[in-house]
């Protein structure tokens, strides 16, 4: 179980970081109001060894933007997963959590996830000034708490952090993540302008640790951003690593919906 919810943790950190015309220059800056809402909702899957789909749907409100601080509460709404290895297979959804051993371990477990609320602040160009701490939900569990402390700094990578110029079609910015378990380089190039959307292709190398094995592999992708707010709307990435002489193909996508 343990080892499970170590790959499902890299999952989630792979997967949320890489989700957030002509020759005008375009500067990149967080521009949203108080009261703003948004739906969210992460699929992932990931074939090889262990294959897993997994479902998240959230919600993430603007509380205040005062003094170039911008603060969000994000609401985890539900958690589905589909699980199999070496034949056996096992299932959890949060709106019915009923059934099996897993699924009520897997409740017991997420639970006091599902009835946070995790304040992040940044400023409009991204950077975060406070993550939220994913560690305090699980204070009951201190085997839990222990794997997600390193959330904490994951999630300072929720946002991307964009760069200071502003950038002409066709031109990029780095943007990455490094910590005891992932590390991630991704270049975003913006490809296309619309009358509401900027959107930039994704490309980058991954390495993460599962279980004391070291693994590399490559990101591609797709990500959008609502040009009024530059909010993320929607992102499409596949991750590929080798992993014991298999390869291990994660795809994940987002969408977030103001409403």
């Amino acid at each position: 179980m343990k080892k499970a919810l170590k790959i499902i943790g890299i999952m989630l950190v792979l997967g949320f970081i890489a989700n957030c015309g002509g020759d005008r220059d375009h500067l990149l800056r967080y521009n949203v109001e108080d009261g703003d809402s948004y739906n969210l909702t992460f699929t992932m899957s990931m074939e090889g060894l262990l294959t897993i789909e997994m479902n998240m749907g959230s919600t993430l409100d603007i509380i205040s933007t005062n003094d170039n601080e911008i603060v969000t509460r994000t609401s985890f709404n539900s958690i589905s997963m589909d699980m199999s290895m070496s034949g056996e297979s096992v299932s959890y959804d949060s709106r019915n959590p009923g059934g099996s051993e897993f699924s009520n371990t897997m409740h017991k477990l997420l639970s006091p996830m599902l009835s946070a609320k995790l304040e992040t602040t940044f400023n409009d160009r991204g950077s975060v000034l406070k993550a939220p701490d994913f560690a305090s939900i699980f204070d009951n569990n201190p085997d839990l708490q222990a794997q997600m402390s390193d959330m904490t700094k994951q999630m300072e990578n929720m946002f991307v952090e964009y760069p200071e110029k502003a950038l002409k079609i066709g031109e990029s910015f780095n943007y990455g993540l490094k910590n005891d378990e992932v590390t991630y380089t991704s270049v975003l190039t913006l490809t296309e302008v619309t009358d509401t959307e900027y959107i930039f292709k994704i490309t980058g190398d991954v390495s993460a640790s599962s279980g004391g094995q070291d693994v590399t592999g490559t990101m591609t992708g797709t990500q959008t951003f609502f040009r009024e707010s530059c909010m993320p709307k929607s992102t499409d990435t596949t991750v590929e690593m080798e992993v014991s002489g298999m390869t291990w193909t994660i795809e994940s996508s987002m969408e977030m919906e103001k409403y």
